[in-house]
């Protein structure tokens, strides 16, 4: 799976607050992917701001403010 897919499995079970912050993700994905790239890609795939979603990608994150985020939809 991808991050953003870890990071809505996660939530949808219940292993995330529905506002969540790096290292919440972090600490149930560790070892999964680098602590680097889960920071940047929270940041990357958030809505408005995101480099991934400016280019490429849909939204999958809000970004409430920073460091913290929340699922899209």
């Amino acid at each position: 799976m991808t991050l953003p897919e870890c990071v809505l499995d996660l939530y949808r079970r219940g292993k995330l607050p529905k506002q969540f912050r790096v290292a919440d993700v972090r600490k149930q994905l560790e070892g999964e992917f680098s602590p680097n790239y889960i920071k940047t890609a929270l940041a990357n795939y958030a809505e408005d701001t995101g480099n991934y979603v400016k280019r490429w990608s849909k939204a999958r994150f809000r970004r409430v403010k920073e460091g913290l985020y929340t699922i899209v939809g």
